[in-house]
């Protein structure tokens, strides 16, 4: 078995965190997040690809990590979904085609781009024929939203948008001074100016006639920006991550894959109905909000750590591949 990379795994535990936080609340920091959370982990799965394997071999990796969790943690969320009023029919067409069925989503538009990413990795060998063909990529998939395409199946237009991110963290993996500019040694004067590139390109494409970021949302805002304050984003990330961590978080991010499905549908949906029935800050307002916002976070990760142990301590474990 290989070693974990540690400051990877706390970087999934904060990523998590941050997704839950943005699901939470309606605020600037919300806002903030948004536009390098999930490119965050598009980024992270790049860092492990690995396109030295044979092609069956591949594909059977792929099918258990990823197609079979989706299927199986999936199942609750169907079943949620139609308590809420969906049309089964119509609501099991979404989840086999995948148009941003719940938080499934993420699942799909990964397979789908573990799928390019191989492809482009085994045929072109040259690194700049090959980020050429990624840049090309990522302009059909915003222009697929600029005309008015909702979706395709399978989240194939969020997987072609995120193929940089997800193609930077294979080609980082592969530089050596990657590590040094994410060495807790010399990497304080990096947080500050990483910090205030995201903030301030935040605010910016807040104030231009484009959206903000979110992927699920078909919505990337001004795209140089925009990509420009994900990774820096996820730069930042990885830098606090090899400076700040604890078990919690390589917890969290060890098992991100359930945490990512169930956080919205499950845990927060659950913890918000249970404050709501024991009035637990109604109606909040000034520092009140961010308490409740912070009272729902914690939970919903107490929830979901529950969730998980039930699965990884028992024979459920083959249910998301392990």
């Amino acid at each position: 078995m290989k070693e974990r990379i540690k400051w990877a795994d706390i970087a999934k535990g904060y990523g998590i965190i941050l997704v839950i936080y943005g699901h939470v609340a309606d605020d600037f920091i919300s806002v903030w997040l948004y536009t390098f959370h999930v490119p965050l982990f598009f980024f992270l799965s790049g860092y492990f690809f690995n396109s030295s394997k044979k092609p069956i071999e591949f594909i059977r990796s792929k099918i258990k990590g990823l197609l079979l969790p989706y299927i199986t943690l999936g199942i609750p969320l169907f079943f949620i979904n139609l308590h809420y009023g969906f049309e089964p029919i119509d609501l099991l067409i979404n989840y086999i085609i995948q148009l941003r069925a719940s938080t499934l989503w993420f699942i799909a538009a990964l397979f789908m781009q573990f799928l390019i990413a191989y492809v482009l990795y085994k045929t072109v060998s040259s690194i700049l024929c090959r980020w050429i063909i990624i840049g090309v990529l990522a302009m059909i998939g915003l222009s697929i939203w600029h005309n008015g395409i909702a979706s395709l199946p399978w989240n194939t237009d969020i997987s072609l948008i995120s193929l940089p991110f997800f193609c930077l963290g294979h080609d980082l993996h592969q530089y050596p001074k990657f590590n040094d500019i994410i060495s807790p040694k010399h990497n304080f004067i990096y947080t500050i100016v990483f910090f205030a590139i995201t903030i301030i390109g935040t605010i910016i494409m807040c104030h231009i006639p484009y959206p903000t970021v979110d992927l699920c949302a078909s919505q990337f805002s001004f795209a140089p920006l925009a990509y420009t304050v994900a990774i820096v984003g996820i730069l930042l990330t990885c830098i606090i991550s090899n400076r700040w961590h604890n078990r919690i978080l390589a917890y969290i991010g060890q098992n991100s894959l359930v945490y990512f499905v169930w956080q919205q549908d499950i845990a927060i949906m659950t913890v918000t109905k249970m404050m709501n029935f024991l009035h637990i800050c109604d109606n909040p307002s000034g520092v009140f909000i961010y308490l409740r916002n912070f009272i729902i976070v914690v939970l919903s990760l107490i929830l979901l750590t529950i969730l998980n142990e039930i699965i990884i301590s028992t024979k459920l474990k083959i249910l998301i591949g392990k």
